[in-house]
């Protein structure tokens, strides 16, 4: 098994950090899991400048810059500015993960909101595509204030909805605007995410480890690493009565088109 592109980890989290564990090894232990391509996806300024290093470090491995939802309050304007400035980076393919989050608190839907459509003007004037996040516990109204405020910005290059677990008819809208949906762990034991990897289109289904969360069973108690993520090859595959290798070329495929690597000379 080869060729996997993992388009959404955090080779940058901290979890990590305080293990000792050096992007370097990751990345060695994910290609020797098949894993040719990964992007590190940044979620405030700091983990954006490290997603950036670690890129320039790995050549498999690409960023992306933004600030995810929840954390989103406890930035001012300025830290858009800043992601702005990191977005020049010559291995950032995207602004993310950016959305919006009510899982934790609803006080600062609004805060989510301006921090969110900011990163979206961002990735227009940046021309990137983007890595969104939303969820909310027991409820799809963010995904409907997500699709509302993504309708606002009809130039985007390009979106995917990084571990969508919502139900096939949210699914359906978002593939209406020409999102992609990136699949990871949760497949091995969420329902609404084993209908969707079943009934999209191939041609906008993606693969991501989320590491270090969002491990595969047998693994969900433990730390995620990306080299775990052939197993969710493997469960797409089975769904879908094809080959890991069918899923992994065709998913591979889609993540360089939609982050702009095919003609790259390390990718």
């Amino acid at each position: 098994m080869a060729g996997i592109y993992d388009v959404h980890c955090h080779l940058n989290d901290n979890l990590y950090i305080e293990l000792d564990i050096s992007s370097s090894e990751l990345v060695r232990d994910a290609k020797d899991s098949g894993i040719d391509l990964l992007n590190c996806v940044g979620y405030d300024v700091k983990s954006s400048k490290l997603a950036i290093i670690q890129a320039e470090k790995n050549s498999q491995v690409y960023a992306l810059v933004g600030i995810h939802p929840n954390e989103a309050h406890l930035f001012s304007d300025e830290a858009v500015e800043q992601i702005d400035f990191l977005a020049n980076a010559n291995k950032v393919v995207g602004i993310g993960e950016i959305g919006l989050d009510y899982s934790r608190s609803k006080r600062y839907k609004d805060r989510q909101r301006k921090i969110f459509r900011d990163q979206l003007n961002l990735a227009i004037k940046h021309n990137l595509p983007v890595c969104l996040h939303f969820h909310d516990d027991g409820s799809d109204q963010v995904y409907r204030d997500g699709l509302k405020i993504l309708k606002e910005f009809p130039k985007l290059k390009g979106a995917m909805l990084h571990s969508f677990a919502g139900p096939w008819a949210v699914a359906e809208e978002f593939l209406n605007l020409g999102c992609y949906l990136s699949f990871n762990g949760d497949i091995t034991n969420n329902k609404n995410m084993r209908e969707a990897a079943t009934r999209i289109p191939w041609n906008r289904m993606l693969v991501e480890s989320d590491a270090p969360y969002k491990a595969p069973r047998p693994y969900e108690k433990k730390i995620n690493y990306p080299r775990f993520l052939p197993v969710v090859i493997n469960v797409i595959a089975s769904l879908r009565n094809v080959s890991s290798e069918v899923v992994i070329a065709t998913t591979s495929d889609n993540g360089r088109e939609l982050f702009g690597l095919n003609g790259k000379k390390d990718a």
